[in-house]
């Protein structure tokens, strides 16, 4: 009783057919209510990923030509933990400016100004890590990203629908993990600990990728905003890219 209670909180499966039965899934398909979803948000998914690919491209060619000397070289600039608090201050602002009531015009330009900042940011990493696991890194992120967004849809079409409190428990998890990491930062042993956190936070923004593509599949966003629901997405991409580096590198 208690599992069905907590699966019905996490969990909501559409009316018509029994609870995962295969003749509710196949009723599922025959009535054809996925392929009419999937007609009705084309054009927001299109919107989505044609913002979130040039979000992408702006931030990688940031970090690819950032912090390299008059030969092309990556040139090793130290970072101070007072650039990083205020890159933080000001990544956090734009997020918050993003999904607020605002024009899109306006939301795409703060969007770019953040692809910009998280470009530069990440060009650092090719301080203390090799190119060849950056790039590996690169297709690991993408391959994952695609396998979730998948999994997304399949939930969509299974009629499992992902409530808010999942997504609660989602952001109460990196919250969490967040605290832990830097409890242990100031305690001094973060090294010993660091591929546990990093392949536990891949496993975390795995698991967002899914909630955020079935959320946007059945929520309707005001005036076509697809602004915010390419940022999950963006934000998605970028953390588990950082973290499958930390998890790939030998160092």
């Amino acid at each position: 009783m208690a599992r069905s209670n907590l699966y019905n909180t996490l969990f909501r499966k559409n009316q018509s057919g029994g609870k995962g039965s295969a003749l509710s899934f196949f009723s599922n398909i025959k009535s054809g209510n996925f392929m009419k979803l999937l007609q009705n948000k084309k054009e927001f998914l299109t919107f989505i990923f044609a913002n979130l690919i040039l979000q992408l491209g702006i931030t990688y060619y940031v970090m690819e030509n950032t912090n390299k000397d008059a030969d092309g070289k990556q040139a090793k600039k130290p970072i101070s933990i007072l650039f990083f608090i205020l890159f933080f201050i000001v990544s956090i602002a734009l997020i918050f400016f993003m999904m607020s009531d605002i024009p899109i015009w306006a939301k795409l330009i703060a969007f770019t100004i953040f692809s910009i900042m998280e470009g530069y940011f990440l060009s650092f990493i090719k301080y203390v890590v090799d190119p060849a696991i950056i790039q590996m890194a690169i297709a690991g992120t993408m391959g994952i990203f695609s396998s979730m967004f998948i999994c997304g849809m399949l939930l969509i079409l299974l009629g499992i629908k992902l409530r808010s409190v999942f997504g609660g428990v989602l952001l109460f998890a990196l919250l969490a993990l967040i605290i832990t990491r830097i409890v242990f930062m100031f305690m001094g042993n973060y090294s010993h600990f660091a591929k546990g956190f990093a392949i536990f936070a891949l496993g975390l923004f795995s698991l967002f990728i899914i909630y955020d593509t079935n959320q946007i599949m059945q929520r309707d966003y005001y005036m076509g905003d697809f602004i915010k629901a390419s940022l999950d997405y963006y934000l998605d991409i970028i953390n588990i890219f950082v973290n499958l580096t930390q998890v790939m590198d030998n160092n």
